[in-house]
């Protein structure tokens, strides 16, 4: 008896081109992932290391620094051993400033406030500026400037070059200096007024001894012969100037009996003498129109 035996035949495919499947490549791969990435816990313990790390820094050099503080601030170290006093002195003397920085200076070398120095110096009467300066190793250096008065100003103090108001003790007053009055804060403008007028009356050969502005901003002003002249508000250079033009020729040469001389008129000005007599030779009285 035979038996008929079906075979299925599968066609033939060409081994290059069938499909490999490699499985142990991709395991290799999912390792080599695993292990570029590090552990969450080597991760973490890295930034407790640096966190340690910063605060060990800062606490060591915190303590550098509190103890270079401490040392600096001992007085013992970088002593100061001499104040050094400089500038041209007149009216306050280099001991009196010595004394003055004596009584603030505190510190050392390093720690010395030299604002606070400069502030007691500068409160002296007569000094308007102070230079204070370290000088290594162990010297104070102060340099005084002191006001130069250019006029009494007021009845209290003084006005410096400057036009700044400054009022050492009454007893220190020069003599001889010009008397200014003005508004509070109009220094600059009376100082600046007084010396271009004082150049315009100069060729009369008289000084003005005293210049005064009101609070209506009127000028008025006292020769050193004692003739109060009257300027008023506005121009007072162009009256000035034109009382100087006919100053001889007006007076006739009897300036000494003048009181008082009002310019404060457009085309001319006003005499008032000091007695009747006078005032009957030179016009009259107390209205002399030139």
């Amino acid at each position: 008896m035979s038996m008929a035996v079906s075979k299925t035949l599968t066609p033939a495919v060409p081994i290059w081109r069938r499909a490999v499947v490699l499985p142990f490549r991709r395991a290799e791969t999912h390792g080599k992932s695993a292990a570029a990435a590090p552990a969450p816990w080597l991760a973490a313990l890295g930034r407790a290391f640096r966190a340690v790390l910063a605060v060990g820094i800062g606490l060591v050099v915190a303590g550098v620094l509190a103890i270079t503080g401490q040392w600096l601030s001992d007085a013992r170290t970088l002593p100061l051993r001499a104040v050094q006093v400089e500038g041209v002195f007149e009216h306050v003397s280099a001991e009196a400033v010595r004394t003055e920085v004596a009584s603030v200076i505190q510190g050392n070398f390093i720690t010395v406030d030299l604002p606070r120095v400069q502030a007691a110096v500068e409160a002296l009467p007569w000094v308007r500026y102070a230079n204070v300066q370290r000088v290594w190793p162990d010297v104070l250096s102060v340099t005084v400037t002191e006001q130069v008065p250019l006029a009494r100003w007021g009845r209290e103090s003084l006005l410096n070059e400057a036009g700044l108001p400054f009022t050492p003790p009454a007893a220190t007053f020069p003599t001889g200096l010009p008397g200014l009055h003005g508004p509070r804060g109009s220094g600059r403008l009376v100082a600046l007024t007084h010396r271009d007028m004082s150049e315009i009356v100069a060729p009369l050969g008289h000084r003005i001894e005293s210049l005064n502005l009101d609070e209506r901003r009127a000028w008025s002003l006292t020769l050193d012969d004692g003739m109060r002249v009257m300027l008023g508000r506005g121009d007072g250079y162009q009256r000035l100037l034109r009382f100087v033009r006919f100053y001889h020729r007006a007076l006739q040469g009897r300036a000494a009996e003048v009181e008082l001389v009002d310019l404060r008129y457009s085309n001319g000005f006003a005499v008032r003498w000091k007695d009747a007599e006078s005032a009957l030779n030179g016009a009259t009285a107390g209205e002399t129109k030139r």
